[in-house]
């Protein structure tokens, strides 16, 4: 889990919101938009190798799934 510190908007996040890609993207109500992201990782799954607790980390989320406008994500 990442404590999201930062979250970017771009293009496809706002063409999600404003309705221009439901066609592409088959999203379901709520949704928590949202793509480039920056923070610390707050806890690991078991198995978890790459990361620890307290790496910064950036990145990019799924699009079709949850976004990273939220605390956490």
């Amino acid at each position: 889990m990442i404590k999201v510190h930062s979250a970017g908007v771009n293009p496809v996040d706002w063409k999600i919101r404003e309705g221009h890609l439901r066609q592409t993207f088959n999203h379901t109500l709520p949704l928590i938009p949202g793509c480039d992201f920056s923070g610390v990782v707050d806890s690991v799954g078991p198995g978890a190798k790459r990361f620890e607790e307290g790496d910064e980390v950036f990145g990019k989320s799924d699009l079709i799934r949850n976004g990273t406008y939220a605390e956490y994500s």
